[in-house]
């Protein structure tokens, strides 16, 4: 009867062991699988703020070369280019004539 009690304690302290053993064993996989989903993740957040960078500079290049187009000498120049000139003499003509009065 105490073999079989020793038997009983024994299987007990070995379940034990290997529950312990399987929880260290997953604790330390998660581990190693969140430290490499937070290493992926970092990197994506380092490419994305290159990204960003990026779109910003570029955002910049063209306020700055919208800026520059929309200038009035730039403007005046292209209309030259264009075959638009400034007359050199403006004459405005004017005439009171009526053209239909009432009575």
């Amino acid at each position: 009867m105490k073999i079989k009690n020793f038997n009983k304690s024994s299987r007990k302290l070995h379940l034990g062991v290997f529950v312990g053993y399987v929880s260290i064993f997953i604790f330390v996989v998660l581990t190693i699988f969140l430290t490499i989903q937070t290493s992926l993740t970092g990197s994506k957040l380092a490419r994305l703020e290159k990204e960003e960078e990026a779109y910003k500079r570029q955002k910049q290049e063209y306020i700055s070369d919208f800026a520059k187009k929309s200038s009035v000498t730039a403007i005046s120049l292209e209309a030259e280019n264009m075959g638009y000139i400034k007359p050199s003499n403006i004459v405005y003509l004017t005439d009171n004539t009526a053209i239909a009065k009432l009575p």
